[in-house]
């Protein structure tokens, strides 16, 4: 059992590597904030000739925006404003699938990884820290810095495509004593993105 175990924990990165690969850069803008991402990725499993795809990844991301409002995560009538500068590095798992010869859609999200920036509320004594850890755990329960992608992208050939569309993105941060009647605030923001990626 256990060498079963290790050999399924051993061949599965291999089987990764011998998949379609991708190299993904994006950037991405709001109302309040700009950031980019960048990520690499493969095909897990796919159905109907390569038609459907499951997908795999690991996104890196920088983000700064402000002054942009910030809500308690217990209580959203607990709300204050500030500067957000993260950096973020998450594995992802996403589906796209092809509509045309020439046209895809997709979607995909962070699940779990870790951040490092802070989080400067206006008419505080002191800077929050953003959330070390990140986490999908469905909702109001995730923790840190997550990104969700849904796109659309124009295959140009073989191995270009540019995709469009609409990233939901949060950064949870703490402050180290209460402000405000809390000590957990998110923001929440969904830029726009243009991406550009290379396939292998």
């Amino acid at each position: 059992m256990r060498l079963h175990l290790l050999a399924a924990f051993t061949l599965f990165p291999l089987t990764l590597l011998s998949q379609p690969f991708y190299l993904d850069g994006a950037l991405l803008k709001s109302q309040f904030g700009s950031g980019v991402n960048l990520s690499a990725g493969w095909k897990v499993w796919s159905w109907f000739d390569n038609q459907l795809q499951v997908t795999t990844g690991v996104r890196v991301g920088f983000w700064t925006s402000g002054p942009v409002e910030a809500k308690n995560i217990s209580d959203d009538a607990v709300k204050t404003k500030g500067t957000v500068r993260v950096g973020s590095a998450n594995l992802l798992i996403g589906a796209e699938g092809q509509i045309t010869s020439a046209f895809s859609a997709g979607f995909n999200i962070d699940v779990v990884g870790a951040s490092l920036g802070e989080w400067n509320p206006e008419n505080a004594t002191e800077n929050a820290s953003v959330t070390p850890l990140n986490l999908l755990l469905g909702g109001n329960p995730d923790l840190g810095t997550l990104n969700s992608e849904f796109w659309l992208g124009w295959t140009i050939n073989d191995q270009w495509m540019i995709r469009g569309g609409l990233n939901h993105h949060f950064t949870e941060s703490r402050t180290r004593n209460t402000f405000a009647q809390a000590d957990r605030f998110r923001v929440i923001e969904n830029p726009v993105f243009l991406a550009i990626r290379w396939k292998w």
